[in-house]
């Protein structure tokens, strides 16, 4: 035999017997992975994670603060006191108002700014005048740092003059350059007279230094003035009854109000960007930036059970206000909607102050 040809049928045998062993243990460890471990084995348990139980809050423990801008006897006053009567009774501890008076409810807004985020301390915000006088006069208070609550009350705004005046829509009310009654050069009634007649292109021409809204009516009739923009409480629902000398020209809310079915809103009329909450007296309340979201929501649940209590609606309605709940959430957006319009129209507000 041939020493090459041995040598190479050597070497030939070699490699497919290495080639063999290599198959062979390629195809026993993929059997071994399909078929898993020894299947007469007895499985170990696995150790599953026992779950944290959460901390219980305790939460309150002593009465809650209640800050209120105004004195004693007033709107917001009265809700304040008659939607904590109902919270305290709930959550077991008192609800104590507290009226921080002075500086138009800035030193109200201040407090609730400067209280410790715990829960202890809510405030009802006459808005949207605090942020009109944040905007006019700047001390520092960051609306959109608060923790809305929701809402407690609202009054809706109304234009009202003379069943005899000639005019009804805002254009016929620019064309008739009526003019406008005002009690004073701040407050609720001038910040949305000044923003609506700027949106409307009504003149600016007013009458001011009227005593409320008795001084004002007797005025119109008196052909002193021809015009006004009003807050609704009960005396002004009366004014426009059909036996009254009144009318209801616009108001301000999103739908026809339940007591004057007649007047249109601002949106009917084409100024949908005057409607909403956006220019409502409305009664927004909040506590301290950074107060926990878990104890947020205790207040916000038992505030809401509040005002679907027909005795607090009923209380309220008396005081000339309306309920229209909004969740801490839609309160935020709606300081948003708000502040957005305000923005806007500060320079407005503030020359036709500064005019008069």
């Amino acid at each position: 035999m041939n020493t090459n040809n041995e040598h190479g049928h050597l070497v030939g045998r070699r490699w497919r017997r290495l080639l063999f062993a290599g198959v062979l243990s390629v195809l026993m460890g993929a059997l071994v992975v399909a078929c898993g471990s020894d299947p007469t084995a007895t499985p170990v348990p696995q150790a599953t994670a026992t779950p944290t139980p959460e901390p219980q809050i305790q939460f309150p423990e002593r009465e809650i603060e209640w800050i209120v801008g105004w004195p004693a006897g007033g709107g917001f006053d009265l809700a304040a006191r008659t939607i904590g009567d109902f919270m305290g009774k709930e959550l077991g501890v008192d609800v104590v108002v507290r009226n921080h008076t002075g500086a138009g409810g800035r030193r109200a807004v201040d407090a609730v700014r400067r209280g410790q985020p715990d829960g202890y301390t809510i405030s009802i915000m006459n808005m949207p005048m605090q942020l009109m006088a944040e905007k006019l006069d700047p001390a520092g208070a960051d609306f959109e740092g608060f923790e809305w609550i929701g809402q407690a009350v609202r009054q809706e705004n109304i234009v009202q003059a003379p069943k005899t005046a000639s005019f009804n829509t805002p254009e016929e009310v620019a064309a008739a350059e009526p003019r406008i009654c005002m009690p004073g050069l701040a407050g609720h009634n001038f910040l949305v007279a000044a923003v609506s007649t700027e949106v409307m292109g009504i003149p600016w021409k007013v009458v001011s230094g009227f005593q409320g809204g008795a001084d004002t009516r007797a005025a119109m009739l008196r052909g002193e003035c021809d015009i006004s923009w009003t807050v609704a409480n009960p005396q002004v629902v009366a004014s426009i009854s059909p036996e009254d000398d009144f009318k209801g020209l616009w108001v301000y809310s999103d739908e026809r109000l339940d007591w004057a079915p007649d007047t249109p809103t601002v949106a009917e009329l084409g100024y949908p960007e005057l409607g909403g909450p956006k220019l409502l007296n409305s009664g927004l309340v909040a506590a301290p930036a950074g107060t926990p979201p878990e104890i947020i929501n205790l207040i916000e649940d038992s505030f809401q059970r509040a005002l679907q209590d027909a005795d607090v609606i009923a209380r309220l309605r008396e005081g000339g206000m309306e309920v229209l709940p909004m969740t801490g959430q839609a309160t935020d957006q709606a300081v948003g909607g708000m502040d957005s319009l305000l923005t806007e129209f500060t320079d407005v507000v503030r020359d036709r102050q500064e005019a008069q």
